[in-house]
């Protein structure tokens, strides 16, 4: 499959993933990591899919993975998230996100930004 016909059904496929890719990416660099990720998962024969993080409407729907959770995420100026993550992670500060809400979530970050900004992948 391709990563565009992924990308489009992302909670009603939860389940028989080995592992789920989440991105956010400002220039492409970040987006292109996690297709590379799904390309290769595919070669083999590993169940994956691929999205932006902004299209997890609710913090809570990433406790209904019961596979790993790829995070692929860029920062952009001086630690600002890329605008494909920012509503993500507006909705991860929130107060009245519960401290054990993501106790069950298995995840795995790769985060990418130039190192000649002060704040690096300093998401405020």
């Amino acid at each position: 499959m391709t990563v565009d016909t992924e990308m489009k059904c992302l909670v009603p496929k939860v389940n028989n993933l080995s592992f789920v890719i989440l991105y956010g990416s400002q220039l492409g660099q970040a987006k292109s990591i996690a297709e590379g990720l799904f390309e290769i998962a595919s070669e083999h024969c590993l169940t994956t899919q691929v999205q932006s993080l902004n299209e997890i409407k609710d913090i809570t729907e990433l406790r209904k993975f019961d596979c790993p959770i790829v995070i692929v995420s860029s920062t952009t100026g001086d630690g600002e998230p890329p605008e494909n993550a920012d509503k993500f992670f507006r909705k991860l500060r929130k107060k009245n996100l519960s401290a054990n809400t993501l106790n069950s979530v298995r995840y795995s970050i790769l985060g990418m930004h130039t190192n000649c900004f002060k704040n690096f992948f300093f998401i405020r």
